[in-house]
């Protein structure tokens, strides 16, 4: 959560989704805590610019980052957003959508 970022500084805190959970209104964001080396800064940077345009729903762009990222560093959470991107331009997603994952079992 956006409390515990504030309180440990010497890590990195990436952000990997926003969710919301079966029976949950609210979305929650969802951080990985990563160790402060180059390595992990490169991936959390491109990682964040392929959500910048996963949530614009570029998702051709977003899933050139997200696999450059997946094969240069064989990073998990962005070959979830590749599959994702994969799908998403055939799902029916209106332009109210607000780019929350719904969850819809526990």
């Amino acid at each position: 959560s956006s409390t515990v970022t504030e309180k440990c500084r010497n890590f990195l805190f990436r952000k990997i989704d926003k969710v919301r959970v079966k029976g949950r209104v609210t979305p929650e964001t969802i951080y990985e805590l990563m160790e402060n080396s180059k390595r992990n800064r490169q991936i959390k940077a491109g990682f964040e610019e392929g959500l910048d345009f996963y949530f614009k729903k570029e998702y051709k762009k977003a899933k050139a980052i997200f696999e450059k990222l997946y094969e240069d560093y064989n990073d998990l959470p962005s070959s979830v957003f590749v599959k994702r991107c994969h799908l998403f331009p055939n799902d029916r997603r209106g332009s109210n959508w607000d780019g929350v994952f719904d969850h819809h079992r526990k």
